[in-house]
This record gives C-alpha cells, structure tokens and sequence, in this order.
C-alpha cells in the first residue's frame, strides 16, 4: 500500500483483497475514513501516491497493464477523470511517485523498454500539465518488484528488489542516475519501501521472519544505520511508510 502525509492528514491508498478496487481512506485524529474507491480503478499492483502543489497524485497500474493517473483537489470524494499517464505504454509492476520543487517524478516498469523487451524502469516528469520521459536508470531491467521512489536534498533516490532477493539503491540529479552503496548483505522477500524523515532517507521493508526492518541514512556517503526490528508477525506486500507531524509512520498489511 501506499502512504501519504497531506493536508494534515495521513492518507492511504491500497488494493482490495478480492475484487482488486483500488481504494483511498485518509486518518483524522486517529481514525480512518471510510475507504471510498478511486475511478472504479482494479489493479494487481500498489498504487503510486504524492502529494504536490495542494493536489493528491495517484498512478496505477490497470488490469490491462495501462499506466493510470488521476488527481484530488483536497476536498470531497471525487478524484479527476482518469488519463493515460504515458500513452500506450504498458507496465506489469506497481509504479511510484516523488514530488520534488516545481515537478512531480512517476516511475513504472516497462516491459518493452527500447525494444529490448527484456524490460526497464523508466522515470516521468512533469510541472503538472505535461509529462515527460527520463533516460532509464542503471540496472533498470533487473527489477523484481517495484522501485519505490523518494526525493532528499536535490536528488530522487530509487530503492528496487533484484531478482536474486538483493535490495539496491540507485539516486538520480536531473537525468544522471547512479548506484548507492546498498545495506550490506540485505535480502528481503518483497521490495523496499522509501521515505525521507527528518533529514534522512530510510529504507524500510518486510524481512524473512515476520519483521519489518528499517535503516537510515543522511547522505550517500554515510553509512546505513540499523533500527530495531518491529516484530508485525505475517505481513505480506510492501508497506507505506511517510513522515507525518514529526513521525515517520509505516502501514503494513
């Protein structure tokens, strides 16, 4: 799922078990609204979500593979007809959103990727009105599960699950993109979750053994700082993890 701080409010956008509505709920005072469903969206994947410029943005991957935006002004219920975030382009992963000074930075995995169709992840701009690709990134085709996506400082930074279980960073200044070094040895089950919190970027993910594990660190050259563990039981997914009022907030399912 996905998790947002915005409007003073947290708000967080999932799949339902079942039918596959994406919903959208937002918690006041510690409860949560009822969820409501977002377009009569179904997807199989995490949605996107950010917030930028008194706006909610969503991206979600449709059924049929299309990449789906739609956007919420800040009051009511109703989200903005749906558009096409990329034209034609098709994607078989859950896609993430950053907002960083005047743009908003959508990323999604695109199986046909130059033609090569053994994939790769590729990143969107957009001041919003006009979306536009970036260079794919390092490593982009060995993404197991969605990059989740950050902004710190003047960068995005990317956090993926390779195929062999191995959790990599990579950061990106305008259209360059490069690695950074990745937690020592770190393998998890599903994809990392990102999140800037006071200065910092953390890294937080479900482990092997029914935790959530998270690390942080203030710049690419400082080491990774490990948090204890939070013992959550059986998890599945990614979680949504957002700073919010001065804390950083992590929702599991």
């Amino acid at each position: 799922m996905s998790l947002v701080s915005f409007g003073g409010k947290l708000h967080c956008m999932y799949v339902r078990p079942g039918d596959r509505a994406v919903m959208w709920s937002s918690m006041t005072n510690g409860a949560w609204s009822p969820p409501q469903r977002v377009n009569s969206w179904s997807s199989d994947f995490v949605p996107g979500l950010v917030a930028f410029k008194g706006r909610l943005y969503a991206t979600v991957i449709a059924l049929n593979g299309d990449v789906l935006l739609s956007t919420w002004a800040g009051s009511g219920t109703a989200w903005s007809t749906t558009t096409h975030l990329a034209g034609t382009a098709k994607s078989d992963r859950a896609a993430s959103m950053s907002a960083k000074d005047d743009y908003i930075y959508a990323t999604y995995y695109t199986y046909n990727w130059q033609g090569s169709y053994r994939g790769g992840q590729t990143v969107y701009s957009s001041d919003g009105q006009t979306w536009n690709p970036l260079d794919p990134w390092p490593s982009a085709h060995k993404t197991a599960h969605r990059a989740s996506m950050t902004t710190h400082g003047d960068r995005n930074w990317f956090a993926y699950r390779e195929h062999d279980g191995v959790n990599s960073v990579a950061e990106m200044l305008g259209i360059v993109c490069d690695y950074v070094p990745p937690p020592s040895g770190w393998n998890t089950p599903e994809g990392p979750t990102l999140a800037t919190h006071k200065g910092k970027v953390w890294l937080v993910a479900r482990g092997h053994s029914g935790h959530i594990h998270a690390l942080n660190t203030p710049d690419r050259n400082s080491p990774w700082v490990r948090m204890p563990n939070a013992d959550v039981g059986a998890m599945e997914g990614e979680p949504g993890v957002t700073s919010h009022n001065g804390s950083l907030y992590a929702m599991y399912r």
